[in-house]
């Protein structure tokens, strides 16, 4: 239980007793604004939405309480003893409290006095949290306006850099022999780095058969190549091999600058919500769709239960998924794994909830980190985020928080990471709310 130090003895004399606490299932409401509310609670472990009107008038997620953080502090001292926000379980939570009904009468002003320590920790750490909030949010705008400028001269050099690409590579191969086309196109291809041992040992095993200096050897071992057949060019197709490697690894490196930069101008905007009722299933293949050439030699697996329908902006949605798959696609490539890559999505209802789950069998997420890991400014090297900097998982918690979901993250055993969405499931027509496009999701 994690708690400030200083106090935890009122935290322990007011919320010790183990009767009074409180379990709350991802998705399930601890307390709805307008609604009656006498208990003052205190978070022990997990995460709780908290969401509100803010000074314009317009209801979002305001902060998010965690451990230690109390809850329901204005409606167990206000008059009338009524909840102001929606305070809904992000994760598996748990909290004590304290029933404002149960204390004699007599005591209250005691109590109430006794508490105000503790209770002005607790707002001093929430205005903390929203002011980090908002001066996140300004980073944001302020990097989306520099991320659009990037992105017009980008489009020229990828422009000129395809067209040389294309020009460069017909010139280089008029005239080779099929066997040095071939180590050119693998070279352009996705294809596995085999670890520095494997390299070592298939090295010294080609210097030996065909008397290759240690060098040559390495590279062609690094390269991966089959063994040459009596008679070919070695020194072309290990050169052309490592030219198509090349090519390839500029034009992987200009999408990902482009990737990062259309991350950086959404995290700072937002646009007009279109909204459809779907079956989650198809989005998470159109999700796929986007980042198949990252899955390549990974064993995808998708499991779905029939016609789960959620309400969302659905290109919001795929994005969603193809930033989570490529999270996945990025920590199956990290070095030292053993086992064939995997993949396994199921999409189910859970506690009434559209439930999407991604398990990669990767070497899992950085315990460390794994609490803030969709905050913008958190990556968790090697490779476990969107190009490093965090933005794919945080644009995904924007979206899916948005819509009255929830994301979450954890390490799977015996090593892997699983990544959960749940998405409130589609009303029917009639019952369902106006989207929102002042609070809509970034695209």
């Amino acid at each position: 239980m994690s708690r400030p130090e200083k106090h935890l003895g009122l935290a322990e004399q007011f919320f010790g007793d183990d009767a009074r606490t409180q379990r709350l299932a991802p998705g399930e409401a601890l307390m709805r604004a307008g609604e009656p509310n006498t208990r003052l609670y205190l978070v022990l472990r997990g995460e709780l939405r908290c969401e509100g009107e803010d000074e314009q008038g317009v209801w979002r997620e305001l902060f998010v309480l965690r451990s230690g953080d109390l809850a329901g502090v204005t409606s167990f001292f206000g008059r009338p003893h009524t909840s102001v926000y929606d305070m809904v379980a992000m994760s598996e939570v748990s909290v004590a409290y304290l029933d404002r009904v149960e204390i004699p009468p007599e005591r209250k002003e005691s109590v109430d006095a006794s508490l105000v320590p503790l209770v002005v920790h607790a707002l001093h750490r929430r205005d903390v949290q929203r002011s980090e909030l908002e001066r996140m949010l300004g980073v944001a705008q302020f990097g989306a306006g520099i991320a659009h400028e990037l992105n017009n001269t980008l489009a020229v050099a990828l422009q000129g850099w395809s067209w040389l690409d294309r020009v460069v590579s017909q010139r280089l191969l008029q005239g080779r022999s099929a066997e040095v086309v071939d180590a050119f196109t693998a070279g352009r291809a996705e294809h596995p780095h085999p670890s520095s041992a494997q390299v070592r040992r298939r090295a010294r095993e080609l210097a030996g058969r065909y008397g290759w200096g240690e060098s040559f050897a390495r590279r062609w071992a690094r390269a991966g190549l089959p063994a040459p057949e009596a008679g070919q060019n070695t020194a072309d197709m290990l050169e052309f091999f490592e030219i198509g490697e090349a090519l390839a690894d500029a034009t992987s490196a200009i999408g990902h600058t482009r990737h990062v930069l259309d991350q950086m101008h959404a995290l700072g905007q937002r646009r007009q919500q279109h909204t459809s009722t779907f079956d989650i299933a198809t989005s998470v293949d159109a999700g796929l769709g986007l980042v198949r050439h990252l899955l390549s030699g990974v064993d995808v697996e998708v499991i779905s239960e029939p016609e789960i329908l959620v309400h969302c902006d659905r290109l919001q949605l795929d994005q969603v998924w193809a930033n989570l798959a490529r999270n996945a696609a990025n920590a199956l490539r990290a070095p030292g794994l053993t086992e064939p890559p995997r993949l396994r999505i199921e999409c189910d209802i859970a506690t009434g909830m559209a439930r999407v789950r991604m398990t990669d069998n990767g070497p899992g997420i950085d315990p460390e980190i794994l609490p803030e890991i969709f905050s913008p400014q958190v990556t968790d090297a090697p490779g476990r985020t969107s190009m490093g900097l965090g933005l794919g998982l945080s644009l995904a918690r924007s979206v899916v928080t948005a819509y009255g979901g929830m994301i979450g993250a954890s390490n799977v055993s015996p090593h892997g990471a699983q990544l959960e969405v749940r998405l409130p499931l589609a009303q029917p027509t009639g019952d369902r709310p106006a989207p929102n496009p002042t609070n809509g999701a970034p695209s």
